[in-house]
């Protein structure tokens, strides 16, 4: 019918992180609240697209612009790449101790992060380097909604990236997630808090 969706992933921890792996190890990516010169936001009030994907805080930078939210896809259950952590298999294996503290401290962090909501938002506020209140809590509140307490890889999410990404790169797309995704951490993870709820 003529309708385009801006369906670039600008934001996506997953898209980064391979693209650093493969291409660029020196791939940063920042977001500004309040960046309203986002170029999604040009294509959608230009006309050139009729939806984007936005996650907070631009959610909140889409509203204050007259845009209004079509669907959430957290809502949706749709699977999320947020928590996927890249580690080389030969740096996991040769450092099992310290890769499953790191994994024990984000999961903490996680944990104090959904649970403390004045310390959430002094961190994002701290390492986004963001003051504005609204937009502070936007984010607060979406990613408290999403974040796992133990952050577990959605195999889904990342084959859906990498099928994505794999359109237009035929690196990505020979990639085997299931060869990649290493979930010892986790599941040796789960299984001590589960021990210790008991």
């Amino acid at each position: 019918m003529g309708e385009r969706i801006d369906d670039r992933l600008s934001g996506s921890d997953l898209e980064e992180a391979l693209a650093a792996l493969l291409y660029d190890d020196k791939a940063r990516l920042r977001l500004h609240a309040g960046q309203a010169a986002d170029p999604r936001f040009a294509a959608l009030k230009s006309g050139q697209v009729q939806s984007t994907f936005v996650a907070a805080p631009l959610t909140l930078v889409a509203r204050k612009a007259g845009f209004r939210s079509l669907v959430d896809l957290a809502d949706l259950g749709f699977p999320s790449t947020s928590a996927s952590l890249v580690i080389m298999k030969s740096t996991a294996d040769r450092n099992d101790r310290e890769v499953y503290a790191v994994m024990r401290a984000i999961s903490r962090a996680v944990h104090m992060f959904k649970n403390n909501r004045e310390a959430g938002i002094r961190s994002l506020a701290r390492f986004m380097k963001v003051n504005d209140p609204e937009a502070l809590d936007e984010t607060w509140r979406s990613h408290a909604e999403i974040y796992q307490e133990v952050p577990s890889p959605s195999v889904a999410g990342i084959k859906m990236v990498k099928d994505f990404l794999g359109q237009t790169d035929p690196k990505l797309a020979q990639l085997n997630v299931d060869e990649i995704v290493d979930v010892r951490f986790v599941d040796r993870l789960k299984r001590e808090i589960s021990t210790a709820n008991k």
